[in-house]
């Protein structure tokens, strides 16, 4: 899964540069709420699912020491990625990556866990397709959100699709399932015709998808212009924090115009009328 901005901006990376395979090191971690942490070995930038855990729970909740040993190590492991969890699961998780030689000391950090501003959370709506009458169609986007594809015939059975993404990035390409809960995006969708909600689904986008497509049809009805829109938001998720003035701030879309115009009238249907004027006409000679 992409890694979001957000995640660029609470990940730690602690380096101490190798030379040899012995050592022995706490790591202090404080934090502004009660946390809980785990580790994992990693050879490059793939690290191994199954977890080892080296945390001492101190008196104060909110610290957590682990103990590394060269005793500890996997098969000459170039790195370990340590996850730090709030006991919150309302506000984000982060990670840090260390390595360690025979110089290493102890090490002490902290650790502020918060809440993501709502203008930042979100289900982005992207790669939109749309049918008309089950034909792929290429139609003119006028904005970064809304496509136009001109007039269409009344009747004309539309299939609107697009991927659903989830609000948070995740940094390795296994999910441990202790910690999935941090990063799962809880996402409400509602699919709408010129502003009337015709469908809606609450669902969740786990960190191991890449994102949720959702499918939609509608049939065009008569003469006018319709505005197919899909639309998301995040408001049930608790990791996405609103100020007082923030209303549906994560609100995510995108759209699609079709205008329905009168047709012609079919020329079999003219000749029927014609029909019809010429047997009235010859009725009512008739009855002269």
């Amino acid at each position: 899964m992409r890694i979001t901005k957000i995640f660029m901006l609470m990940t730690l990376v602690i380096v101490l540069l190798s030379s040899a395979m012995a050592y022995s090191v706490d790591l202090t971690i404080n934090g502004n709420i009660p946390l809980g942490a785990s580790s994992y070995f990693c050879a490059g930038d793939t690290c191994t699912s199954g977890s080892i855990s080296f945390v001492e729970q101190e008196l104060d909740p909110s610290t957590v020491i682990m103990d590394f040993d060269d005793s500890n190590a996997a098969d000459d492991p170039d790195v370990y990625a340590i996850y730090v969890y709030p006991q919150d699961e309302c506000h984000l998780g982060s990670m840090v990556t260390l390595s360690f030689d025979d110089s290493s000391s102890d090490i002490s950090t902290h650790w502020n866990f918060y809440k993501q501003d709502a203008d930042h959370c979100g289900s982005e709506v992207v790669d939109p397709i749309i049918k008309i009458d089950g034909i792929e169609t290429a139609c003119a986007q006028i904005s970064a959100n809304t496509w136009d594809c001109g007039i269409v015939p009344e009747g004309s059975e539309i299939d609107f699709s697009a991927n659903l993404l989830g609000a948070w990035g995740y940094p390795l390409d296994f999910a441990p399932a202790a910690l999935e809960k941090y990063y799962t995006s809880y996402v409400h969708v509602d699919f709408s015709v010129n502003s009337v909600i015709l469908e809606s689904e609450d669902f969740d986008i786990t960190p191991g998808e890449a994102a949720e497509r959702k499918e939609y049809s509608y049939t065009l009805g008569s003469e006018g212009d319709y505005i197919l829109r899909i639309a998301t938001n995040m408001e049930d998720d608790c990791k996405c924090e609103y100020r007082d003035d923030q209303t549906r701030s994560n609100y995510k879309y995108k759209e699609v115009i079709f205008t329905v115009e009168e047709g012609d009238i079919p020329e079999f249907t003219l000749i029927g009328m014609g029909a019809l004027v010429a047997l009235i006409g010859l009725f009512v000679y008739m009855r002269r």
